[in-house]
């Protein structure tokens, strides 16, 4: 089944793309459903991505809205990861979107999302993932930012080591 989800993902036919659609939509198989997500994203397709923002909206499992953000990682939606770290109630999934976020590279982001949040735990999760991002500047100025909470600093130390091959060495 895996198999087959993979051939038909990688047709340009619509109707092979609305049975994986429908499989990540209501298929029985958690894993079979996992594999759709995965297989949405990877065809990049616009229809496949609108598809996605659906099932994400739409979906009360975390784990699927996880999955729904690593296929956003794999068709290279900053945006779409972006909203979610920004708008999504549940902690731990907002918490994948922000580190989905520093591996993408999207650092820019990361430092808007970094002002605007005022939760400590996402705020920590912030500073690792400029740090997994490669951002030493806005590390560095968080670290020197004598305004922030000490923890936070102090975090933000620990990534620019995490960033060393970055230049986080030198800003150390």
């Amino acid at each position: 089944k895996k198999r087959a989800l993979f051939v038909l993902s990688q047709l340009e036919a619509d109707d092979a793309m609305n049975v994986v659609l429908e499989t990540a939509k209501s298929s029985r198989e958690p894993e079979l459903r996992r594999e759709a997500i995965r297989m949405l994203g990877i065809s990049g397709r616009k229809t496949a991505i609108e598809a996605l923002a659906g099932l994400y909206a739409s979906s009360n499992s975390a784990e699927e809205k996880r999955g729904v953000i690593e296929a956003w990682l794999i068709a290279d939606r900053e945006d779409l990861v972006l909203k979610s770290a920004r708008d999504e109630s549940d902690p731990a999934v907002r918490r994948k979107a922000i580190e989905t976020l520093g591996a993408m590279g999207a650092s820019d982001e990361l430092r808007q999302l970094f002002d605007s949040t005022k939760d400590a735990d996402n705020r920590r999760t912030i500073i690792h993932s400029l740090g997994v991002a490669g951002n030493t500047t806005a590390l560095a100025s968080i670290a020197g930012n004598t305004s922030l909470p000490q923890n936070e600093r102090i975090e933000a130390m620990r990534s620019l080591g995490i960033a060393g091959d970055h230049g986080g060495d030198k800003a150390l």
